[in-house]
């Protein structure tokens, strides 16, 4: 019983060892973190840059959850812009934050 416990803890570590090392290479070879190889919907991040935002506007940034939610139809009075993109993550908006913060929000 020993035995085959320390064989599946074996091949488990060696199982994770090679995905460390595949995910480590395929990180050198995209040259770090890179927008346009990530699965969400880049054109979205694109259409945001043509986008224009105010500096009264409250910007929502997110990933699906924002993406998804209907900001305007909840809260009609303010001045919101939806920024969300499905499947982002937390790289993806720091990447994008900039594009953002140079209109100086409000919020």
């Amino acid at each position: 019983m020993k035995k085959g416990i320390y064989i599946v803890l074996i091949l488990s570590i060696l199982l994770n060892i090679v995905f460390v090392v595949y995910g480590t290479l395929r990180y050198i070879k995209n040259k770090g973190y890179n927008p346009d190889n990530i699965s969400y919907d880049g054109n979205r991040h694109k259409m945001y840059q043509a986008l224009p935002i105010n500096s009264n506007d409250n910007v929502f940034i997110g990933d699906s959850q924002i993406y998804k939610y209907n900001l305007n139809e909840f809260f009609n009075k303010l001045n919101l812009k939806n920024r969300g993109i499905d499947g982002d993550t937390s790289p993806g908006l720091y990447y994008r934050l900039d594009d953002i913060l140079k209109y100086n929000p409000k919020t």
